[in-house]
């Protein structure tokens, strides 16, 4: 082990977590596609539809890094 689980591994107070906030509505087409969607589905059509508008924040070791313009 590399001593670092204490830290590492979860999305709870004190880890440090790198993790992008994804807007399933971010455009027009996403949020017809996404509209009453299965999870599944909203996953598929960001993989397969989205872009950069899509993301809706980015956090590095846990804090917010960026964070979308409305």
């Amino acid at each position: 082990m590399i001593g670092i689980a204490d830290r590492v591994g979860a999305l709870l107070p004190g880890q440090e977590a790198d993790f992008i906030v994804l807007d399933a509505a971010a455009t027009p087409l996403l949020a017809r596609r996404c509209a009453g969607a299965s999870l599944h589905d909203r996953l598929f059509a960001l993989q397969i539809l989205g872009d950069d508008r899509a993301i809706a924040a980015t956090y590095l070791r846990g804090r917010r890094a960026h964070a979308r313009a409305n």
